[in-house]
């Protein structure tokens, strides 16, 4: 029986369709002898299918640790984003939010806590 899940990165999955669609008529019509002059550049690229996959599963995994640090709670996830995606210090995040920096680093670890809890739920089938 066929497995179906929900399509994390539409726009992915449909290049990735097109791209094996695109693959499977070249090789049938290599099978039946047609298109014998296929660019060599364009075989090298078929051969990169590794890659599209692997940056699916990249963008897929990218989606799920941002919809963690949405679901955080608003002071958190600030604290969060301004630390691992602005590369501020603690320091600097308490001056900006005036918060004391103890309070910063509660707020980080919280945050990674809460978000390492969404991932492995998320994996488990939990998350909402």
């Amino acid at each position: 029986m066929l497995e179906t899940r929900p399509i994390n990165a539409p726009k992915a999955f449909l290049f990735a369709t097109a791209r094996n669609i695109a693959l499977n008529l070249v090789r049938a019509s290599n099978v039946r002898g047609e298109n014998k002059n296929i660019p060599m550049e364009i075989m090298e690229l078929m051969e990169e299918g590794d890659e599209i996959q692997e940056t699916i599963a990249r963008n897929q995994e990218l989606e799920t640790l941002t919809e963690a640090v949405q679901a955080l709670p608003t002071r958190c996830r600030e604290v969060i984003t301004l630390c691992k995606v602005y590369g501020m210090s603690p320091k600097e995040i308490s001056e900006s939010l005036n918060l004391s920096v103890p309070t910063v680093y509660r707020q980080l670890s919280i945050g990674v806590d809460k978000c390492a809890q969404y991932l492995k739920d998320h994996e488990n089938g939990c998350a909402p």
